[in-house]
């Protein structure tokens, strides 16, 4: 997805029952894929301009929450 920051953004798209759905994902280090966000895009031609930065958002406060969770780790484990 070239308007994200982040270049491991992908798009799953798909059709049901005649609308056009898309998922915004990403893989992590460990190829485990993560839905970041998703929805109907029928009649939406700005879904992509409301949706990336939402996608965005999730998948940094994300990494700030598993760095924290890691750094708190190795705090705890050196006592």
């Amino acid at each position: 997805m070239e308007e994200s920051s982040f270049n491991n953004m992908k798009e799953l798209r798909f059709q049901f029952k005649g609308s056009p759905w898309r998922i915004l994902f990403v893989f992590d280090l460990l190829r485990k894929a993560i839905l970041l966000v998703g929805g109907n895009k029928q009649g939406n031609k700005r879904w992509y301009k409301e949706n990336i930065p939402i996608a965005d958002k999730r998948f940094k406060d994300l990494q700030y929450y598993k760095l924290c969770k890691t750094l708190l780790e190795l705090l705890v484990t050196r006592k």
